[in-house]
């Protein structure tokens, strides 16, 4: 049968001397808890064993101390305990889940490591062994690390420059975005086009004559 906890002294004594401990977070007011109060009294009435497992009702209302330890933000509240510790919570009038999670807590009774049973099984990999949990947290931890983005302090100055030569190139332009994207300073650059090749001398002709410059003999030639 459950166990209506009466003061925070009865519930310690209780956890302290009961390997298992389920608990029920309840209030009068609330109509989700007393529909499946009965139902935690027949899992209590079932499964109860003096010092093994244990069942405690606990007002929400008359002992928030003890709720409120626990962080029990809504109702009703189910709470698994092993050697005092809290391994398991149920939310909710859910009959499956909080019957799930008794069936659980009473495998724990004579367990020495009872949080193992309420984690989840470690991960196959077709061909080959188990993958452990820590393995795997390990691996995570790698790969997050190394994809962690470095800061190159080069690109980012060359990349304020950038940014600061087209601010002033269309600052001073009459058609700014014209003078940005032909600026040296543009993604689209492309450099100094070519302006075509210097005249060669061809073989057996004798040195490229110069230019010839108009020559001024006297005041009425201009």
């Amino acid at each position: 049968m459950s166990i209506k906890i009466a003061s925070m002294g009865e519930w310690s004594s209780l956890l302290s001397n009961t390997e298992v401990v389920v608990a029920d977070f309840y209030a009068d007011w609330c109509g989700p808890c007393k529909m499946i109060g009965p139902h935690f009294d027949r899992l209590a009435q079932e499964h109860s064993k003096p010092k093994k497992m244990a069942f405690a009702k606990i007002d929400t209302e008359q002992h928030n101390d003890i709720s409120g330890s626990y962080g029990v933000r809504s109702l009703p509240t189910f709470k698994v305990f092993h050697k005092g510790a809290c391994i398991d919570t149920v939310t909710g009038a859910d009959p499956s889940a909080l019957a799930a999670a008794i069936n659980k807590a009473k495998n724990l009774v004579g367990s020495t490591t009872g949080e193992d049973m309420f984690k989840s099984s470690s991960g196959r990999v077709l061909g080959g062994k188990g993958v452990s949990s820590g393995s795997s947290r390990g691996a995570a931890a790698a790969r997050r690390v190394s994809a962690r983005p470095t800061f190159n302090l080069m690109a980012f100055l060359s990349g304020l420059f950038n940014f600061v030569g087209l601010y002033f190139v269309s600052l001073f332009a009459l058609d700014s975005f014209r003078a940005a994207d032909k600026s040296m300073f543009s993604v689209n650059y492309e450099g100094p086009k070519d302006r075509g090749a210097a005249p060669t001398r061809q073989p057996g002709n004798g040195p490229a004559a110069a230019p010839s410059r108009t020559k001024f003999k006297t005041f009425s030639d201009l």
